[in-house]
């Protein structure tokens, strides 16, 4: 039952958080749909404080010039120092980045900042703005320093998914000038990079119904089959109440099923407030937001991005971080240490193997029932077991009710994955059985040849002379005949969203679009010996995985990215 139960909330966390969460799964505040008009910024009364490459402002009311303690010291900056803004993704908070934020200050000079927006997750105008106030407010407290000021380098920001969106709409607002806030000179980063984010949208985002439909589906088929099995079990025991039993397996049946489609469902609607907000709907697959407002890029900020990519099953891999303790901490694992993303793989194939062993032990059971069934025609002898016919036919429904009930959820185990890769758009249905015209054979005449056929010995055949040609007019022969093929249906995915929307970064260019795949390798001793290249990452699991690791390096050494990147490296 124990695993049962972990099965079931594994499609319950997948529908809740599949899409970006970082800390699943957790309660959005949906009912707050626009900020407190009294937390706004005013720009009147400014005080400036001073870095190296600009001037910024904040409310003084922000501000208490007598109390040092307004603005506390963070360990883990330094003087002439460079400021990382690390943004989470939908529904998570400032804890998102937590296991690999500040992991290279010890080789690298830079104050990691993460910037927690969880409260104002409904709309991008929400939502950059709290950015903007976060980003504004931590700067400050890390410039803050013993009474001194912080000099520093040009900050700049990674994003995780959503976050990747909110840093792009701020940018966009800050290079526009969009309102008082978002001026060019209160600009809070100078470049972005961006983590397994939807640049081209999330068919995920607006696929909340058919999410829950399959939740429900497999609570229901997973919770009946259980059921009917250990009715099963028992009526073998206790053959006497097979009549009772019969009649319990089905109104408990019916319980089930209410209780997946009602209390499920429910728990999901309830559970995944900010995946119904309207943010969400923001970037749709075919979003005007992203497809219009998003289709922007700023020619002056420096761009990279990091996609992932997640072998089969990607519903089980990408389950693994969404139930238990780790899935609302990152903590519970080592740095860089969420690697193993094959835990709910192994359950579900486990339990799908102890659903057909169980198939095969109530089949036998019930061709033994169905011998002592049959004896009851046999003149004379017959008599002695037709007392118990009526027991035993029950006994028989309930075998056969258990080998179908598990039947179904062996079939759904075996599909549920291409259903959920379906919903988040790894396979297009829409061109399934669609061909594509792509070009023509050109026809210049034909030629005899000789071939050797099986049993019948040599013989001429004639075929045609032809070459490919991309339209009818370049054929300088007798006639064209079209070539058709059909296009793939599948395509690579995180687990949440398709390589094609990651790599969709508005004025990234190519040589800066990178594949999370390289790791570092150790010898025994614990000495670096080299970099090698593994690739299966998911969705959530680059939050804290070797491969970030090593892309987090990338980044603070200018390898692959724009040099703007790069960080000074501390004397050792």
């Amino acid at each position: 039952m124990k695993n049962t139960l972990t099965i079931l909330m594994l499609i319950i966390a997948t529908v809740c958080c599949g899409q970006d969460i970082s800390h699943a799964p957790i309660l959005v505040d949906a009912v707050k749909c626009e900020l407190d008009k009294e937390n706004t910024i005013s720009i009147q009364n400014l005080h400036v404080v001073t870095d190296s490459f600009n001037t910024w402002y904040t409310d003084s009311s922000d501000v208490e010039e007598d109390n040092p303690e307004s603005y506390p010291k963070l360990n883990k900056s330094e003087f002439d120092t460079r400021l990382i803004y690390f943004v989470h993704g939908l529904g998570g908070n400032d804890k998102s980045w937590d296991a690999v934020d500040d992991a290279h200050t010890s080789e690298y000079v830079y104050t990691p900042l993460r910037v927690d927006y969880e409260e104002h997750q409904r709309d991008f105008n929400e939502a950059s703005y709290e950015v903007y106030t976060e980003m504004n407010r931590l700067r400050i407290s890390a410039l803050y320093n013993n009474d001194r000021t912080l000099s520093t380098d040009k900050p700049y920001a990674i994003g995780h998914s959503q976050g990747g969106l909110v840093i792009r709409d701020m940018d966009r607002k800050f290079d526009q000038n969009y309102d008082a806030h978002f001026q060019e000179d209160h600009r809070q980063f100078y470049g972005m990079i961006t983590f397994c984010t939807p640049h081209l949208g999330a068919s995920i985002g607006t696929s909340q119904e058919a999410l829950t439909k399959m939740a429900a589906d497999f609570g229901y088929l997973i919770g009946n089959a259980t059921l009917k099995n250990q009715v099963a079990k028992f009526s073998l025991k206790v053959p006497f109440l097979s009549k009772k039993l019969l009649r319990f397996s089905a109104s408990a049946s019916d319980l089930v099923e209410a209780l997946s489609t009602n209390l499920i469902v429910e728990g999901i609607n309830i559970m995944s407030k900010g995946q119904q907000a309207p943010m969400v709907q923001q970037y749709g697959e075919f979003a005007p937001y992203v497809r219009n407002t998003m289709n922007y890029s700023n020619t002056t900020i420096p761009k990279a991005l990091f996609y992932a990519e997640e072998s089969d099953p990607i519903l089980f891999r990408i389950a693994t971080y969404m139930i238990g303790p780790t899935a609302s901490d990152f903590v519970h694992y080592p740095r860089f240490g969420a690697n193993d993303d094959e835990q709910i793989e192994k359950g579900v194939n486990e339990l799908r193997a102890k659903l057909l062993a169980d198939i095969k032990a109530h089949k036998k059971e019930a061709e033994k029932i169905q011998k002592k069934i049959d004896r009851t025609n046999i003149p004379v002898i017959g008599l002695a077991y037709l007392l118990t016919k009526k027991s035993k036919l029950n006994q028989l429904k309930i075998q056969e009710d258990a080998s179908k009930a598990e039947t179904e959820a062996v079939a759904f185990i075996e599909k549920v994955n291409v259903m959920y890769k379906t919903i988040v758009g790894a396979i297009d249905v829409r061109r399934l059985f669609k061909r594509e015209l792509t070009g023509y054979w050109c026809v210049t005449g034909t030629k005899e040849i000789t071939v050797n056929v099986p049993y019948k010995g040599k013989k001429t055949i004639e075929i045609e002379n032809r070459h490919r040609v991309d339209n009818p007019s370049l054929c300088d022969g007798t006639k064209t005949i079209p070539i058709y093929s059909t296009p793939a249906v599948e395509q690579k995915t995180d687990a949440v969203l398709t390589v094609n929307s990651q790599k969709g970064f508005p004025g990234c260019h190519d040589r800066y679009k990178l594949l999370l795949d390289e790791i570092r390798t150790y010898d025994a001793q614990g000495n670096f010996t080299g970099v090698q290249t593994k690739s299966d990452v998911n969705h959530i699991q680059i939050l804290n995985c070797a491969q970030t690791d090593e892309a987090l390096r990338r980044i603070y050494e200018g390898r692959g990215v724009p040099i703007f990147f790069k960080l000074r490296e501390k004397k050792r």
